[in-house]
């Protein structure tokens, strides 16, 4: 009895923490993707001669962020 309590626990465990993993990633991957995003319209907005302020405003960005970007060119 005792044995299949265990067991049952360290099934629902595995379970849980699979659940819990995969959650995690989806939330990293999403947060990554955003991230990328920003950096693309950044760039194309560097590439349309806009100020570094204003893309960092539009972009969520750091003006430091975009000035690196600049120097990627």
């Amino acid at each position: 009895m005792i044995e299949w309590a265990t067991e049952k626990g360290l099934k629902e465990g595995r379970a849980k923490g699979i659940a819990k993993g995969r959650d995690e990633g989806r939330v990293e991957g999403r947060v990554e993707g955003e991230r990328s995003k920003a950096i693309e319209i950044a760039k194309n907005m560097l590439a349309l001669g806009l100020e570094v302020a204003v893309i960092a405003k539009a972009s969520g960005l750091s003006e430091a962020e975009v000035d690196s970007l600049k120097s990627e060119k």
